[in-house]
């Protein structure tokens, strides 16, 4: 019994020295500035946290491991730190539980965040996002125009959307400046959203993360020429800050159920083609058959690939497709290549690719008609038996970044008059030291020869 005693107490003690304690620093937090979640415990961690349960609330930032050690009586002990840097997205009160670090569950902590953003008010830095549409089909592309007004003076930073299971973000255009009016700096970039499900879906908003420039400077000083150059190394302090859109509500529709085939949702899908060939075709010369097709509000990656069955007396190869996104609308376009077997008049397939529009909801289909070619007799048929396609040409591709868009850094042009001024100052402050030491050193100069000449002789005859 006495043994079991013992066993049950080193038990407790280890879970005890086990457990996974929880702060933020600071709390309470100001709404739109970063908070620290620390993560301790007395021995190493066994894995990482899963941090999904934290994105409702907050945007998360940068990730640090600490470790520690101190003799405290002889006795050494050693503690561990997971720290997170965190932002969160609306004022209030904030419940974190259910936190599992490994097979440990993090106890529940309450962090206070509140609406003063502490020197930058509502109006000085802040992001709206409008989508084109507010009704559309799933996978049917719509485009968000997102705008950051500053007048604060923003020294770097970035703008993303918050991740969602409920479609994919593609970034149409990188944040470019657009406009400036009453001292308000504006951006402007663009960004693509194809819903996976249908309902009323509420997106999360878009989210701006960086940095703002503050006066330091004490509001009962004058901005003297003395001030500029006293606090013009730390007069403009960066504050880090998070700024978030409303979120957008869109609805989605319903798929119609008797639909069948590659679902295409677009409001116009065009069919196009291009025939390379010689004047004479005999059997075996390659015909080759560029087939472009186009459908707005749809992403490239979304589209079906046009293609063609082999025919009676008729072989038909494909190349691999390329792909391609201009603005709202995707392209693919693929290459095939046709080898006539037989002499004669021969058909090259009609292409039909169907499409719902969504406009009128009904199946429409794009199409190509077929085209009728005479084949004349070859003197060889060596190419007829060649079954590799012919290499493919290559469609210049648009390139799509998804991370997250940065904001250029030349809006910070506080800092730059700064450093010109004091440039300015010491160039004269050097220019005119100089002067007065030359003027000094002349002085001298003419001094000392004054002084020269007016030396008495010395007295030969002492007696």
């Amino acid at each position: 019994m006495k043994y079991i005693i013992l066993l049950i107490v080193l038990v407790y003690s280890t879970v005890v020295q086990a457990a996974v304690t929880i702060q933020f620093k600071p709390n309470p937090v100001v709404k739109g500035e970063a908070v620290e979640m620390i993560l301790s415990s007395d021995h190493p961690f066994d894995g990482v946290p899963n941090l999904d349960i934290l994105k409702k609330n907050f945007l998360i930032g940068g990730q640090q491991q600490r470790q520690s050690s101190q003799w405290i009586n002889g006795k050494g002990s050693t503690s561990y730190e997971l720290s997170y840097t965190l932002f969160p997205y609306d004022a209030g009160t904030i419940t974190v539980q259910g936190l599992r670090v490994g097979n440990e569950t993090v106890p529940a902590a309450v962090l206070t965040v509140n609406s003063n953003s502490g020197g930058l008010q509502n109006d000085q830095i802040k992001l709206t996002a409008q989508c084109s549409k507010k009704a559309v089909y799933p996978g049917q592309k719509m485009l968000c125009e997102v705008w950051l007004f500053d007048s604060q003076g923003i020294s770097d930073g970035e703008i993303s959307p918050t991740e969602t299971d409920l479609g994919a973000w593609e970034q149409v255009s990188a944040p470019i400046p657009d406009g400036k009016t009453d001292n308000v700096q504006r951006y402007k970039t663009i960004y693509s959203f194809i819903p996976k499900e249908s309902g009323e879906l509420t997106i999360p908003p878009f989210v701006f993360q960086g940095e703002v420039l503050f006066d330091s400077r004490p509001k009962s000083r004058y901005n003297s020429i003395v001030d500029m150059i006293a606090f013009s190394f730390s007069s403009m302090v960066p504050r880090p800050v998070v700024i978030q859109s409303e979120p957008i509500r869109i609805k989605v529709k319903e798929k119609p159920q008797n639909y069948q085939g590659w679902w295409l949702p677009s409001t116009d899908v065009t069919l196009s083609e291009n025939y390379e060939m010689p004047d004479t075709v005999m059997v075996g010369d390659p015909i080759q058959r560029t087939i472009t097709l186009t459908a707005k509000d749809v992403s490239a990656n979304e589209m079906p690939v046009p293609s063609a069955s082999n025919t009676k007396n008729l072989k038909a190869y494909s190349n691999l497709e390329q792909r391609q996104d201009v603005g709202d609308s995707g392209r693919v376009q693929v290459e095939l290549t046709f080898v006539p077997t037989q002499a004669g008049a021969i058909s090259l397939p009609a292409i039909s690719v169907p499409w719902f529009n969504v406009n009128t909801e009904k199946v429409q289909y794009a199409t190509l008609p077929e085209k009728e070619i005479m084949v004349v007799e070859g003197n060889e048929l060596a190419p007829v038996q060649q079954e590799a396609a012919p290499v493919q040409k290559k469609l210049p591709s648009k390139k799509i970044e998804k991370k997250s868009s940065s904001i250029p850094t030349a809006v910070n042009g506080t800092i730059s008059l700064s450093w010109t001024l004091i440039f300015v100052i010491v160039l004269l402050a050097f220019l005119v030291g100089a002067l007065i030491t030359f003027v000094v050193l002349k002085i001298r100069h003419h001094m000392a020869k004054k002084q020269e000449k007016k030396k008495p002789l010395p007295d030969l005859y002492p007696f």
